[in-house]
């Protein structure tokens, strides 16, 4: 149990660094954004234009742009984490699912906008599929950090 613990709480360390360094990448994605750098860049691929997929339609969510909730998810996530490893007595059944299911939705979402790249858009945002690369971590790591074995819910 305590080796258990040990490494749970190894994994929110991790996890809270990879959300503070999203959250960085948000911030100079947005600085290179407002300098013009973005657009254009040296070395862009064939299908690689951030510029398109950050100002298509799919980039807003309820009249709110994808950057404002993704620096808000993982700011949350960084806080909640944060929270639970200075004061492991937060950790209640009620936090652990309500941040399971936070990651799972933005894990979910991520795959779906990652969809909308590829299928609809046919241009890829560097910035973007990094997030969901987070996103797909920081959700292995809450499986992982589960105090049951989640695929014994399922016969």
């Amino acid at each position: 149990a305590d080796r258990q613990e040990a490494a749970r709480a190894e994994l929110e360390d991790i996890a809270g660094q990879i959300v503070a360094a999203e959250e960085q990448a948000d911030v100079l994605a947005a600085q290179a954004e407002e300098q013009g750098q973005e657009e254009g860049a040296r070395g862009q691929r064939r299908g690689e234009d951030c510029h398109t997929v950050v100002h298509s339609q799919f980039s807003t969510f309820l009249n709110v742009p994808m950057e404002v909730w993704g620096m808000v998810y993982y700011a949350i996530t960084f806080i909640a984490y944060t929270l639970l490893v200075l004061y492991p007595p937060m950790k209640t059944p009620t936090l652990t699912l309500g941040l399971l299911i936070l990651t799972t939705f933005a894990f979910l979402f991520s795959l779906y906008l990652t969809a909308i790249q590829a299928f609809v858009l046919k241009q890829w945002c560097t910035w973007c599929l990094t997030s969901a690369a987070f996103c797909l971590i920081i959700f292995s790591f809450a499986m992982v950090a589960l105090p049951f074995d989640f695929f014994s819910l399922f016969p």
